[in-house]
């Protein structure tokens, strides 16, 4: 490798690295789990790791200057594996004490919402564990806002996944997602609510 820039977005709302080899600079991509150069095929883009093919399945747009300018807010979501009462309670009592619950509903994803909220570069073993996950039953939506959100609720997801999580489990079914910042809340609140909406609903 020659050269790197700066870290950016680019036209998918990838953030890549332009990479120097070999005479040419190329789009170097690290997130998720997935490290390498951005490549194209037949199938469409896709990053090589130890010998396989991990394909590019999301979709992300550009966003309204006012989705963006929102109050600080976070997209929680209880997993299929997160159907214990106890579990469920812990969580929406936790929340209830110093944040906002602004939506809760009972959701039922299909494979186009996972792909929206995961558009990541996944190995097909990986891929194919979370798809059946998460479309194998019902999850619990939960918007919520207040200060902090962000670290608050990282610290929740820790605290749940370390008490109820299996530990002979695969690592996809992990109970709980919450967004981990801004840019990712309004992202995947756009795979359940319009532009309209979600503006409504955080400045309610």
């Amino acid at each position: 490798m020659e050269s790197t820039s700066r870290l950016f977005a680019d036209q998918e709302g990838r953030l890549v690295r332009m990479i120097g080899m070999d005479g040419t600079r190329r789009p170097y991509y690290s997130h998720a789990g997935t490290t390498g150069f951005i490549e194209t095929d037949s199938r469409g883009e896709f990053v090589e790791m130890e010998g396989r093919k991990r394909y590019w399945r999301g979709i992300i747009r550009d966003y309204p200057d006012q989705l963006l300018a929102l109050e600080d807010f976070c997209v929680c979501i209880l997993k299929p594996d997160a159907k214990g009462a106890e579990l469920r309670e812990e969580v929406l009592e936790w929340l209830q004490q110093d944040l906002a619950i602004l939506y809760q509903k009972e959701i039922w994803l299909d494979k186009e919402d996972v792909f929206r909220l995961y558009p990541y570069f996944f190995e097909e073993e990986w891929e194919n564990e979370l798809l059946g996950y998460m479309t194998s039953d019902s999850s619990l939506l939960i918007i919520v806002k207040g200060d902090d959100v962000y670290r608050k609720l990282s610290a929740l997801k820790t605290r749940i996944r370390q008490k109820y999580a299996a530990r002979d489990g695969h690592p996809v079914r992990n109970l709980v997602h919450c967004s981990d910042d801004k840019d990712e809340a309004v992202r995947e609140a756009l795979v359940f609510f319009k532009d309209g909406e979600l503006c409504d609903l955080i400045n309610s």
